[in-house]
């Protein structure tokens, strides 16, 4: 008998955002959204959260968001010396 998320994965099934876990399991391929503990949401499937570990992008940084993981929020002083290129959008 195959759990549903909610029984299997009760960690992940605590950042569902907007779906209920209970009507899934740990192996489907149903892209959906998630919302992290700081409140940043992303889509991905519920088989790539639990089987590859897939996090939220912008925790891990994969995903840069301004304001939170950007070189310029992140470094300020090595940011003032960005020429020709917007500290915001690249990775920090």
């Amino acid at each position: 008998m195959k759990l549903p998320l909610s029984i299997s994965h009760p960690d992940l099934a605590a950042q569902a955002n907007g779906w209920d876990p209970s009507e899934f399991t740990k192996g489907s391929d149903k892209k959906v959204s998630w919302i992290c503990n700081k409140k940043h949401t992303w889509d991905a499937t519920i088989s790539s959260r639990t089987s590859m570990k897939v996090g939220c992008p912008v925790c891990s940084g994969k995903k840069i968001s301004t304001g939170v993981n950007d070189l310029a929020t992140r470094f300020p002083e090595l940011a003032t010396e960005a020429h020709g290129w917007d500290p915001k959008i690249v990775a920090g």
